[in-house]
Formats: structure tokens, sequence, C-alpha cells
């Protein structure tokens, strides 16, 4: 993928970088060894990053998985890529952690974003958000996406941080998988090609998850 947005970083992208990284390190404590193992990053972490997680739920962790598997799928299917693909591969379960954390990084760039930029560390009781509404319009924006380069979205200088966030990532997605995943290296170009558009689209798959909810939102409060 080729993303080059053109708005600048504000001066909040720096706290947007910080707290994404927290974000990431809890993230994984809590997949890896639940919550006693991210109690004692979450005690030290931002207050942005502690109302992220409170307003995080298991409906969206239900969700990212969904997008995952949908993936993994698609990988799966992929014709003379299958041997690093394919469920009893050594590469398998690393490749599925990879797409999992390139989802939830997409989303909570994107809700990071927002609670940096309107400066809420606390507020009134979350509003229960259904999980199924949030999904119908996801595979709704996802079946019209097209090129990263031209979404509103990522295009509006008022998301300066978030694209200049994804800008970073999309060059290092795919490089970095390579070094768990040597089978990447010995794909054919073509298939290279399509597989690492797959693998960064999932930071796009965590933003239109970000837009969907909010969407969810505003009409629950409504």
């Amino acid at each position: 993928m080729n993303n080059n947005y053109c708005a600048s970083p504000t001066a909040d992208f720096p706290k947007l970088n910080e707290c994404y990284i927290q974000v990431l390190k809890i993230n994984r404590a809590l997949l890896n060894g639940g919550y006693r193992a991210a109690a004692p990053i979450l005690k030290d972490a931002a207050a942005e990053v502690t109302f992220f997680f409170g307003e995080m739920n298991v409906s969206f962790v239900e969700l990212i998985d969904k997008i995952r598997q949908l993936k993994l799928e698609i990988l799966e299917s992929i014709p003379h890529a299958s041997r690093v693909f394919n469920s009893k591969s050594e590469y398998y379960d690393r490749l599925s952690d990879a797409i999992y954390e390139y989802v939830f990084s997409g989303f909570a760039i994107c809700m990071l974003e927002k609670i940096i930029k309107k400066k809420i560390t606390a507020g009134p009781k979350k509003t229960l958000i259904s999980a199924a509404a949030v999904w119908e319009i996801f595979t709704s924006k996802l079946a019209f996406f097209r090129l990263p380069q031209q979404h509103n979205f990522l295009n509006d200088p008022d998301n300066a941080d978030i694209a200049s966030m994804f800008n970073l990532m999309f060059d290092s997605v795919y490089e970095d998988l390579k070094k768990d995943i040597a089978g990447l290296d010995d794909l054919k170009h073509n298939i290279g090609l399509f597989v690492r558009e797959v693998l960064e689209k999932s930071l796009i798959e965590g933003m239109l998850l970000f837009i969907s909810y909010e969407e969810v939102r505003r009409t629950a409060n409504n």
C-alpha cells in the first residue's frame, strides 16, 4: 500500500504515541495472563489509557476476533501459500496474534486520539453498545471501502495524528511480521503483495470498526 496523507501531525501526536504503546503493552498482558498480569501496568498508566480500557468490553474483543477469523480464512485460501497459512503451520498462531493486534491497534489509535483531543479522562456511565449493530455498519463500510489514501477520514485534517500513526505502521507491519514468519519471504512476489495488503488492511479495519462504534454510540445517546 502507498499511504501518504497530506496533513501534518499536531502537538498531541507524541501523547497519542505514548498512550498507544501503553495500551499495546496492557492488551498483550491481558491476552497472555489476564487482569493479574496487566494490573501493574494499568496502575501506572496515563489517565487516557485507563479510560480507554474502561470503555472496552467483551463485545469489542469478540468483534475484533471475528475480523481476525475472516482474515485467516482469506489467507488460508490463497493458492501456493497454504503451508504458511494453514492451521497446522508452525507460524499460524503468530499470524493469528498479529492480525488481532493490528485490528485492535487501528481501533485503539482512533479511540485514543478522540480521548486525547477531547481531554476525556472520566465521564458518565458508559453507554451499552450493541455489537450486532456495530458489526452491521462495519461490514457495510468495509464492502464499499477502496483505497486508504482516498478515505475521507484519513484525509481530514482533524485526524492528522491518526493518519501519521497509520503511515508509520504501514511501513513496518509486514516487515516486522516477516521477522517472525520466515515463510513469508518464500512467497511468490504477486502472492506476497496480496498477503501484505490483507495484513496492512487490518489497521484500516480497526479504524472502520471505530467509526462504526461511534455511529452506534451516537444513536444510542440520542
